[in-house]
């Protein structure tokens, strides 16, 4: 097989043509590196090698970008990798940057949280959204156990934001409690808040 065209794309990018068809990319560096040019000779082994090559580089520059945006979870970070570049590739550019104390697992498990928490999800959910992050068990009941906020207070909370023009009937208060059950939270934090969310407003009852 002998290289019949190398075309300078956008950036940094060359597109290598091999036998008159488009076969790879790679940057000038790597170009330089291989000794490629017109003319030479190229097996299927190299092409391979120098495909690997570019996908780790370009694997190391995406996760170096979402970083910058902001923290990820190691498998959050894999996943997004992979929808352009292969699995391997992904995996090394991640170890990179778990190496360079970019990813930080549990750092991440924690600041995820606590930003959940925020938004008054439950515990449940909370659980759910970190175990979709790809947090470990464990990490998980850890940072749950250290930060996970007073059930209760937190329904109370979206009672008085959230609900309070609609707790004026019971049959919108069955609706606000079907809708915090499916949110995650338990049946009986449920009940006591609103107990308490009327006596506060000095009501036992709503008609």
């Amino acid at each position: 097989m002998i290289i019949t065209n190398i075309v300078k794309g956008k950036k940094d990018n060359n597109l290598v043509f091999v036998d008159g068809n488009y076969t790879f990319s790679a940057d000038s560096e790597t170009i330089f590196k291989n000794k490629l040019s017109v003319g030479c000779n190229i097996d299927l082994d190299l092409i391979n090698k120098i495909k690997f090559e570019v996908n780790k580089h370009k694997s190391k520059e995406k996760a170096f970008r979402l970083l910058s945006y902001r923290n990820h979870s190691r498998k959050e970070l894999v996943d997004k990798i992979k929808r352009k570049y292969d699995e391997n590739s992904a995996n090394i550019a991640v170890d990179k940057m778990e190496k360079l104390g970019l990813i930080d697992d549990r750092k991440f498990a924690l600041e995820y949280a606590l930003s959940l928490f925020k938004k008054f999800f439950s515990v449940k959910r909370v659980k759910f959204e970190l175990s979709k992050k790809g947090i470990d068990k464990d990490t998980i009941l850890e940072i749950i156990d250290e930060i996970s906020p007073n059930e209760k207070e937190q329904i109370l909370c979206l009672l008085s934001k959230k609900y309070s023009e609609k707790m004026d009937n019971e049959e919108n208060i069955k609706k606000i409690s079907l809708s915090l059950q499916n949110s995650g939270y338990s049946f009986t934090d449920i009940n006591s808040a609103i107990l308490a969310y009327k006596e506060d407003m000095g009501k036992d009852d709503f008609n």
